[in-house]
């Protein structure tokens, strides 16, 4: 999303390696418009084709490889937000991030929709848990943290998150779907609540930490827009002054989403 912003507020080439942001997120909406916007503009000139990224730091060159063809571009500044499927850094990593962001997505049913809710754990296993609607069907969703020895553990399996969702969603007050009331003693009967695992989503969570290169800059992320940068993201196709001074820069951004 950084990478993005970025883009849009200073002019500059995005080259864009990698998946948007998780589909359900807070920051989805924001990136599809912030997407569509700075590809009208031919601000991302390859689209989302490119699938690796080489930097050849001698050369200030880029060379990024889509659909079999090597792309190269020239850069006297460059601007890394993930440095996920990028290559040319290595002999320059200090310190190795091994932490990831994981989705496990169930499908969820039986369950009274006006006591589902979102929950959020003061803990980095299951630390949010939400849920969103896809054609018709109700699925909850937790949000993890996690390092690669836990993503190998069965303590953080599927089946852990599962049990583990069932004990949350009871904890919070959510109920089973009505089944009718009981005779003898006039309480409601549920059905008991049912959740399907569908799909674990493997994020990488940060970028490992580097040492000072000559014109690249590791950022992780860049501020908000302004509420008149944000409300020109409804405008797609509206032109832009050309008065901005970073438009005439050959500057070259590399992102690549976590």
């Amino acid at each position: 999303m950084g990478a993005l912003r970025h883009s849009f507020h200073h002019g500059v080439t995005l080259l864009l390696n990698g998946e948007p942001p998780f589909l359900f997120s807070k920051e989805r909406e924001e990136w599809d418009k912030l997407y569509a916007c700075l590809s009208l503009k031919g601000l991302i000139p390859f689209g989302d084709m490119i699938s690796t990224v080489t930097i050849l730091l001698d050369e200030s060159r880029i060379e990024a490889r889509t659909r079999g063809v090597k792309r190269h571009f020239e850069y006297d500044n460059l601007w890394i937000y993930s440095d996920e499927k990028v290559g040319g850094l290595e002999f320059h990593i200090q310190e190795e991030n091994k932490e990831f962001d994981v989705y496990d997505i169930f499908h969820i049913k039986n369950v009274q929709p006006s006591t589902l809710t979102n929950i959020k754990q003061e803990q980095d296993f299951m630390k949010e848990m939400f849920t969103f609607s896809l054609h018709r069907e109700t699925f909850y969703c937790s949000l993890s943290r996690m390092t690669e020895e836990q993503l190998r553990s069965t303590e953080y399996s599927e089946p852990i998150v599962r049990l583990s969702m069932f004990g949350a969603l009871s904890e919070n007050g959510v109920l089973g779907s009505r089944n009718g009331q009981c005779k003898k003693t006039g309480n409601i009967k549920r059905i008991s609540i049912k959740l399907d695992h569908r799909e674990r989503n493997i994020r990488k969570a940060g970028m490992n930490k580097y040492s000072d290169i000559e014109g690249v800059h590791f950022r992780k992320t860049f501020n908000k827009l302004s509420e008149i940068e944000y409300n020109l993201l409804d405008e797609p196709l509206k032109s832009f002054s050309g008065n901005n001074p970073y438009l005439q820069k050959r500057d070259v951004l590399q992102y690549t989403t976590a």
